[in-house]
């Protein structure tokens, strides 16, 4: 246990980022299998470390397993318990409707599991949420998309972004295609940008509410800017 009370660098899920962890529980269960002299002998290790962030104090768990016919030095990458946040919820999360809620906080959990397939059907189901909202059922999705932009509720631009995202969404539903992060990534960033378009019109009407009205004396002259 001499990792006991060290200081390491660790992703903190409550703060959103690495931060210093002190190792404060570690054990070690090792096994092997043939003759120590045979070749055939091999050895494996599994090393549990109790982390707590020095930052907010949240616990997590790091497992890692040595095995000594892997290449180089022989650990695995290590897992935690529970999974490394893959992406943090935007801060304007508790403002949405419900129906976005839910579906994002599916596909926050699909992320941390690396469930990426599940993940890009996910922000399909997003953007049809999104389409139901705004314009209502048009019959398809193509027609649907076509309402949006007529209504002014996205661009042209954006239309084929949105279509991007809709097309890698079905290759992961019906053609088993497993998208790169990166693309994971963009897609989130077109679907909360796509339905952060709810806050900012409620923001925008409170906005309007609140400005006070410019006024005009007796002169005829405005009063402020």
């Amino acid at each position: 246990m001499s990792d006991m009370l060290e200081t390491i660098q660790s992703h903190c899920n409550e703060c959103g980022h690495k931060t210093n962890h002190r190792v404060v529980f570690c054990d070690t269960v090792e096994g092997s299998e043939g003759d120590i002299d045979d070749q055939e002998h091999v050895q494996w290790c599994t090393k549990w470390r109790l982390l707590k962030c020095l930052g907010c104090d949240d616990v997590s768990l790091e497992k890692r397993f040595w095995f000594s016919e892997n290449c180089a030095d022989g650990w695995d990458d290590p897992e935690y318990y529970p999974p490394r946040v893959a992406r943090s919820k935007p801060r304007w999360f508790e403002r949405l409707p419900d129906e976005y809620k839910g579906l994002l906080n599916e596909i926050y959990k699909a992320l941390q599991a690396d469930g990426r397939r599940l993940a890009m059907m996910g922000a399909r189901a997003i953007i049809d949420t999104f389409i139901q909202k705004k314009v209502g059922d048009k019959g398809n999705f193509e027609k649907g998309m076509e309402a949006l932009r007529t209504s002014g509720f996205i661009s042209t631009k954006n239309e084929e972004i949105i279509k991007a995202a809709i097309d890698a969404g079905n290759a992961s539903a019906h053609r088993a295609y497993n998208p790169p992060t990166d693309q994971i990534d963009a897609v989130m960033d077109i679907i909360e940008n796509l339905i952060q378009h709810d806050i900012l019109e409620e923001f925008s009407v409170g906005l309007k509410n609140t400005t006070p009205m410019r006024q005009i004396n007796k002169n005829g002259i405005l009063n402020g800017n």
